[in-house]
């Protein structure tokens, strides 16, 4: 049986989802399941999701995302790669992000605030196929590293760099055995709950199972036929990660299936074990975690995405994570988003340690969001974030892909 705090945690997270669900509809907008599109390959070459777009999804971009547009059924040059300067071969599909961002982060008594700006993603990416066999990839650089945890495991110099540093977040090969099952080895986004773009959600950090630098090397398994779609890994590192006691090996799965064209209902579960943790230098490390997601389009206007998840990690009593996400879409192009989120990553197995929050007890967060997609490849958004035991941060993210 739950302990009580988690229970508390849980039905906050339920009031949060039975609130915004009474308000309308959100708007999940990289799944696009309010539209119907509810499988990530409709968009992306990689049929888990992923940047690299698809020509279907350089028009969805054009004309589901973005302000404007003039109806008609070609995309204009503005949404194709580089804005149409340069034409794709046939199977090959290119892309990139820029990212920036301005960060404030509050005072709190004896530390001044303070404003950063620093330059969060800069990727090239692509894929190819021919005939049944895919290749795909990213190479980019980061900076602003200095203390962080955040893209080390994606780099590529071996040396911790203080400034730019090289890095590849996924690479694989694949070959599609049939038209909806496909078997890859490579650099990998673990197939682990919802594939959100807030890399710092306390779901993502908890997990380790963000789009920022988690990715692991395995084998992967993906089927996406019929109201199915599910995913496999088997990991066998992260051999960017040195030395290798800190590589984790094990197992990663996701399930999710269509009810109707906009609700989808999933389980996820994740299994690895280390010789001794990265983070916690636990020897002999095994984490897992088990969830259950929901995405619903609810209206044209309103969507919800919603994600519980139990954790154990090494050294460590069961602990809990999730959150609850809701976007309505006030005109095509921007969005107004509230999230709330919990997180328990349980209590430490010491005799001397009491509970506190997020540490045998529940802490809650929440997000106000301004996502405005103004022009075609252009993305301005707006975070303002609050969490128990945390200054307030805001967030400016201007994001560019070609």
């Amino acid at each position: 049986m739950l302990r009580l705090p988690h229970s508390r945690a849980a039905a906050w997270l339920l009031a949060l989802a039975v609130v915004t669900l009474s308000s309308g509809r959100a708007h999940a907008y990289a799944w696009m399941i309010k539209s119907g599109f509810s499988k990530c390959g409709s968009c992306h070459t990689d049929p888990t999701g992923g940047e690299t777009l698809t020509g279907f999804g350089r028009i969805a971009s054009q004309y589901l995302l973005a302000m404007g547009g003039d109806g008609t059924e070609a995309p204009s040059p503005s949404s194709q790669f580089l804005f149409g300067a340069l034409h794709e071969p046939d199977e090959v599909r290119l892309g990139g992000s820029y990212r920036h961002m301005l960060l404030y982060t509050a005072g709190s008594p004896g530390v001044p605030g303070k404003f950063e700006q620093f330059p969060m993603q800069l990727d090239l990416y692509g894929s190819a196929r021919i005939g049944p066999f895919v290749i795909g990839g990213s190479l980019g650089v980061a900076d602003h590293i200095e203390g962080s945890a955040q893209v080390r495991g994606a780099q590529i110099n071996q040396e911790a760099g203080d400034g730019f540093i090289l890095l590849t977040r996924n690479h694989f090969i694949g070959l599609w055995l049939q038209d909806d099952l496909l078997l890859r080895v490579g650099r990998l986004n673990l197939p682990f709950g919802i594939r959100i773009p807030e890399h710092v959600m306390w779901a993502r950090e908890a997990t380790r199972t963000d789009r920022e630098s988690d990715q692991q090397h395995g084998v992967s398994v993906t089927y996406t036929g019929g109201p199915w779609r599910a995913d496999l890994m088997f990991v066998l590192g992260n051999f960017q990660l040195n030395p290798d006691r800190f590589r984790e090996r094990g197992l990663v799965g996701s399930a999710e299936y269509l009810a109707s064209p906009t609700l989808a209902l999933g389980v996820t579960s994740l299994l690895t074990r280390s010789d001794e943790d990265a983070l916690t230098r636990i020897k002999n490390a095994v984490r897992y975690a088990d969830g259950a997601t929901l995405r619903w389009g609810a209206t044209s206007k309103f969507a919800l995405l919603a994600e519980i998840d139990f954790l154990k990690d090494g050294g460590r009593k069961i602990g809990m994570t999730g959150f609850a996400q809701a976007d309505y879409e006030v005109i095509r192009g921007v969005h107004l988003m509230l999230t709330g989120e919990a997180l328990d990553q349980g209590l430490l197995e010491r005799a001397d340690v009491v509970p506190v929050r997020g540490s045998g007890a529940p802490k809650y967060g929440a997000w106000f969001t301004l996502d405005w997609f103004f022009l075609p490849h252009l993305e301005l958004r707006l975070d303002g974030v609050a969490r128990q035991d945390d200054v307030f941060h805001a967030e400016a993210q201007l994001h560019l892909y070609l």
